[in-house]
């Protein structure tokens, strides 16, 4: 009975199971999952992981499960919405979540939306002064999630001040 309870308690000599001894149908299939904006960090594992993100592979089965980021992104200033064109879809979706960007927003008479590392940077005009024709360009940095049911969903990180124009 002794020795039946010290090699319960003995450390296992038995190495830790590891991703390499899963198939890579199964680790493309998780990586597909995982937003591209971590991909970057995701190549940084190993040297399997760094191919796979390169991989043609990994591509084709974020494409299959309905995580493809074909997706045009316009912040329209007249609503104060961020709008996302889903091609397979053929729609213009609202993109929600941004309420507080709507607030940023307000008064501005354009806007450039430019996709970056997998998010989206939004540039604004903040205020204008038209004793002093001074401008303040801005600039939202925005995460954007796709959800079950297709909607989009954003999330603003930060906005800052860019620049004074004068």
């Amino acid at each position: 009975m002794f020795s039946k309870v010290r090699a319960e308690n003995e450390p296992s000599l038995e190495p830790p199971p590891s991703l390499d001894s899963l198939p890579d149908d199964i680790i493309y299939d998780v990586l597909a999952r995982v937003p591209r904006c971590y991909y970057a960090a995701i190549s940084l594992v190993c040297k399997s992981f760094r191919s796979m993100v390169a991989s043609s592979k990994l591509y084709k089965q974020r494409s299959l499960l309905g995580c493809n980021d074909n997706v045009l992104y316009h912040y329209d200033v007249n609503e104060t919405k961020l709008r996302a064109f889903v091609p397979n879809q053929r729609c213009w979706k609202v993109v929600k979540g941004l309420e507080e960007l709507s607030s940023m927003t307000a008064g501005s008479w354009w806007s450039r939306t430019e996709s970056y590392d997998g998010k989206l940077a939004i540039f604004f005009p903040k205020r204008h002064d038209y004793l002093k024709a001074k401008i303040q360009i801005c600039c939202a940095y925005i995460s954007v999630d796709r959800r079950r049911g297709g909607e989009i969903f954003g999330e603003v990180h930060w906005c800052a001040l860019e620049v004074n124009l004068i």
